[in-house]
């Protein structure tokens, strides 16, 4: 899977440097893709490729392309970079705006854009629909820290997915229940958990990637993306 290198800018003039995918015919439903915590890197080819096969525009921002990573040993012994901390929440919305704003404006894309992500990109597609008006569905995987913005659910706007792993360390148990309980009285929010899952299921350098999760919980994205009109 190739993509070009770009740059689009945010409300600010800054150069936001990112991946561009464009499908066969180069024509479709863009999707605004949000990484996770450990960045920007090559895993996101094969993330990215399933949507780019099923037809859509796929633009992967790079949020911390301004910051410096940490080094980290992950709950698994495995060394990775991470961004955790280094970029306020507030910066990582203005970069995912633009990134939406840039889609919108491709010819190619019709006007149809749609927002999904991992781990932290999970939250923020969950904010997506919450907070702007120009995306036309999300989809989040296994969102970090939804549960911190209970209070947003109240304002979706737009179809919304939240993909579920059945065992995530980045929040508590009761955390996740109460994310689930309060999308259930969202008309257009649903969840899914996926049986024998941990938090980063669908990235394929993951130790635990399931690749049958992962292509479930993708046939049912695309299904709701296909809807955008």
């Amino acid at each position: 899977m190739t993509h070009e290198v770009i740059a689009f800018p945010d409300a600010a003039g800054n150069q936001i440097p990112a991946w561009l995918f464009m499908p066969k015919n180069r024509r479709g439903t863009a999707v605004c893709m949000i990484h996770d915590i450990h960045g920007l890197r090559d895993d996101y080819e094969n993330v990215a490729g399933p949507f780019v096969e099923h037809g859509y525009i796929v633009l992967l921002p790079n949020l911390f392309y301004a910051v410096e990573p940490i080094d980290i040993i992950d709950p698994d012994g495995i060394p990775r970079k991470s961004y955790r901390g280094q970029l306020p929440e507030h910066r990582q919305i203005e970069i995912m705006i633009a990134a939406v704003k840039k889609l919108k404006s491709m010819p190619e894309t019709g006007g149809r854009v749609a927002v999904t992500g991992y781990c932290l990109g999970g939250t923020l597609s969950y904010l997506a629909t919450a907070t702007m008006d120009d995306v036309g569905a999300a989809a989040g995987y296994y969102a970090t820290s939804a549960h911190a913005h209970l209070e947003k659910a109240k304002d979706i706007k737009r179809p919304l997915i939240m993909h579920v792993s059945e065992t995530d360390r980045t929040h508590t148990p009761a955390d996740a229940q109460r994310l689930r309980d309060t999308l259930d009285s969202v008309p257009l929010a649903r969840w899914y958990v996926y049986p024998g899952t941990v938090h980063g299921f669908a990235n394929n350098d993951h130790n635990r990637y399931d690749a049958a999760a992962t292509a479930l919980a993708n046939s049912r994205t695309f299904a709701l993306f296909d809807s955008i009109k």
